[in-house]
């Protein structure tokens, strides 16, 4: 079983059932990570100790069945313009390179209190001004499907990241679409008044039908 290609739902009947742990998903996907985007690039910070850090408390709140939502233990990627609390959060802008919230968004909050795992940031255009990624001013993020074309943007690092299946989940801002279909994925609109309803949080992670071979490798 391939851990880093399952859906919300394959990886949440898995973990509920303890035929997974939280950690051992985790750790693939880290480990997917550290292999795959040396080429993919849609990384910009990878939080592994957090990560897994909060991967044991999604374990632990799955033990006592305590709380568990669709979203308990499954890793996710943050676009890197959402505040994270002490991870950096740079909007792919060397103005920011070194900058660390003591705060985090509303989404962040969100996601922690429904027991997800954080394995990263991804790259932008710096500020979100573009449409290819190719603006980020920390490096360009290429394409999993064709390492010589864009991803699309400004989120090119979140869609990227979801195709070359280095997340289950990716967040990023609400506009556009030209980055998801870029890279072969098909997005959904989780709007702010249902964004937390089982309803939104279930759906399948989207991607194309038919696969090519990307050019990760993988």
């Amino acid at each position: 079983m391939q851990l880093t290609n399952l859906t919300i739902r394959e990886a949440h009947e898995l973990l509920t059932t303890k035929k997974i742990s939280s950690v051992e998903l985790t750790q693939a996907m880290l480990d997917r990570i550290h292999d795959v985007d040396k080429k993919v690039k849609s990384y910009v910070t990878v939080t592994d100790d957090l990560a897994l850090e909060q991967a044991k408390k999604a374990d632990e709140r799955i033990a006592k069945g305590e709380n568990v939502t669709p979203l308990t233990g499954i890793p996710f990627s943050m676009k890197d313009c959402i505040s994270t609390r002490d991870v950096r959060t740079t909007c792919s802008s060397k103005i920011l390179e070194n900058y660390v919230p003591q705060y985090n968004a509303t989404v962040t909050n969100k996601l922690a209190d429904s027991g997800a795992v954080l394995v990263g940031k991804t790259n932008m255009d710096e500020f979100g001004m573009g449409s290819s990624c190719e603006n980020s001013a920390l490096f360009p993020t290429h394409n999993p499907w064709d390492l010589e074309r864009v991803p699309g943007g400004s989120s090119g690092g979140a869609a990227a990241s979801m195709s070359a299946s280095l997340c289950t989940i990716r967040h990023r801002r609400r506009h556009g679409r030209v980055r998801a279909y870029a890279c072969g994925l098909h997005q959904r609109h989780w709007y702010q008044t249902h964004i937390w309803s089982c309803v939104s949080l279930w759906s399948y992670r989207a991607r194309i039908v038919f696969r090519l071979h990307r050019s990760d490798g993988a």
